[in-house]
């Protein structure tokens, strides 16, 4: 009896050690100067997928050009926070991705990286992000809402293109500079500021603007009205 039972501790203690080499194995990468990793293609099922935060011993610090592109299977996905920048298409064209959590050592998330994501509707922008590149999240259009850090000093041009389900967009910190055309087609869309924040004008990237006060949101949502 005590031996059967050893092996079967045995054999669950061998899949526990095999399954992060499993994990592993779905992504593909190449090793940096500096003995970091960039993920550069994923070959796994698809569904949730957490990208690991190390392989074999070594940081994933990137997430590379087009590493995810065109995977129809992906309905999740979170960065870890050893990640510090997403690359060009890295996520475009995943059309069944709903929900991204990036981490919080992410500081610049390249051109297109998340476009095309059609059933989009959320997404965690660490306080960290300096740089959201041009039609990052464009033609993401069940995207409702995006908050974006005060930590982000630029957002390139077509950043939020047609996303006509777009209503909220929270400013955190002082206005970014902004390229062409950034929400354009976003016709629902208002864009709320901080009233200790500067730079703000009646409308913003072509979008009304109007003063964001957190806690009478949290009062209207939790039916408190202001006395």
């Amino acid at each position: 009896m005590k031996r059967i039972a050893r092996q079967v501790f045995l054999c669950a203690l061998l899949a526990t050690l095999a399954l992060p080499a499993a994990v592993h194995a779905q992504f593909t990468y190449t090793t940096n100067a500096d003995h970091t990793l960039t993920i550069t293609g994923y070959t796994g099922s698809g569904g949730v997928v957490s990208i690991p935060s190390t392989i074999n011993g070594l940081p994933v610090s990137s997430i590379g050009c087009r590493a995810f592109f065109y995977c129809f299977s992906l309905s999740s996905v979170t960065i870890p926070d050893s990640v510090t920048s997403i690359g060009k298409r890295a996520f475009s064209s995943c059309t069944s991705l709903a929900s991204i959590h990036i981490g919080n050592s992410v500081v610049s998330i390249g051109d297109n990286a998340f476009a095309g994501c059609q059933r989009l509707t959320s997404v965690t922008i660490p306080n960290g992000l300096t740089n959201i590149g041009e039609k990052a999240f464009g033609i993401c259009p069940s995207l409702v809402g995006v908050t974006i850090p005060a930590s982000v000093t630029s957002i390139g041009k077509y950043a939020f293109l047609n996303c006509p389900r777009l209503t909220d967009i929270y400013f955190k910190g002082n206005t970014p500079s902004l390229g062409d055309d950034v929400f354009e087609g976003d016709e629902k869309a208002t864009v709320y500021y901080r009233s200790n924040t500067t730079g703000w004008g009646k409308t913003f990237g072509g979008r009304p603007t109007a003063v964001w006060n957190p806690q009478a949101m949290i009062n209207a949502a939790c039916g408190v009205q202001a006395k």
